[in-house]
């Protein structure tokens, strides 16, 4: 629960830069992604090479095929929220990434054979106190891009926790240091995974050079995020009790609502705060009765 809770936070820190730079900024999401991924996975590799001795570790597990599937899911996940923030505010994308919560405890159940009524209540019920935000009225409200997001986030979302447990498991022991190194082999599968776009397509006109990002203090501060959530996230989900973490890792709208509004100043309609409220509420039951 704990590892979640930091790996949601530090999610959370994450769509608030995304945010800014991808849909304040208009930023190259192609570009962000790769520079995302490769300089984490470079520092990642040099920790794990120097300080860990752990390279030939690390080589095996970068050419095994599961770790690329997890990556592979990872990144599709990251391009889903891309596009999300492309287009609206936190508080929607928040509402948008709620949807995924009904459909991911099925698929854990399909591929794990584990369920608990309680975590899918929690689920439906943190699900259904969003669904006002849909048909309320407003200037921003943008309710055909917001269903869009919805279902490319819902189906990124259910892919990844369905999917993961199996392929953590099967390439990986329960040892922190064997997790670190499966962790720090998908950072660097990821930084091929967003390399892939870059080859095959041209960046639109307008974008920002690559480097510029690389001068930019708040890139790095981007990257060690990304970082401490990579591997709190892997550790999470690892866990045989994934079904209990999801929940937990999808509160990170929460989060990202109260920092958009101290850091971006985007502020919401009075519906949005009785939303997170009632999800803070709903989170917090959850908790205090959790066995």
């Amino acid at each position: 629960m704990l590892l979640a809770f930091v790996s949601s936070l530090g999610r959370a820190g994450i769509n608030i830069v995304d945010r800014y730079q991808i849909g304040l900024r208009r930023l190259s999401i192609l570009n962000l992604n790769l520079w995302n991924n490769v300089v984490p996975a470079v520092a990642m590799y040099c920790a794990m090479a120097l300080f860990f001795n752990a390279g030939s570790e690390l080589i095996h597990m970068v050419f095994d095929w599961r770790t690329a599937a997890f990556s592979g899911l990872a990144q599709l996940v990251a391009y889903s929220f891309s596009y999300a923030f492309r287009n609206l505010s936190v508080n929607q994308v928040t509402v948008a990434g709620k949807f995924a919560d009904v459909f991911i405890p099925l698929g854990i159940f399909w591929a794990t054979n584990h369920w608990s009524w309680g975590t899918y209540a929690f689920a439906v019920a943190t699900t259904f106190v969003c669904l006002p935000m849909l048909w309320l009225s407003g200037p921003n409200r943008k309710g055909g891009k917001l269903l869009a997001s919805g279902g490319v986030i819902c189906v990124a979302l259910t892919l990844q926790a369905s999917l993961s447990p199996t392929l953590f498991g099967a390439t990986s022991t329960s040892s922190a240091s064997a997790t670190l190194v499966f962790a720090t082999a998908v950072m660097m599968w990821r930084a091929l995974w967003s390399l892939v776009p870059i080859l095959v397509t041209r960046p639109a006109s307008g974008d920002a050079p690559s480097v510029r990002l690389l001068l930019n203090p708040l890139f790095f501060v981007r990257a060690l995020l990304t970082v401490t959530t990579q591997v709190t996230f892997i550790f999470a989900v690892g866990s045989p009790a994934s079904a209990i973490a999801w929940p937990i890792l999808n509160a990170t709208g929460i989060i990202s609502m109260v920092l958009s509004a101290l850091f971006l100043r985007e502020r919401g309609a009075r519906s949005e705060y009785v939303v997170v409220c009632a999800l803070g509420a709903i989170t917090l039951l959850r908790f205090l009765t959790l066995s």
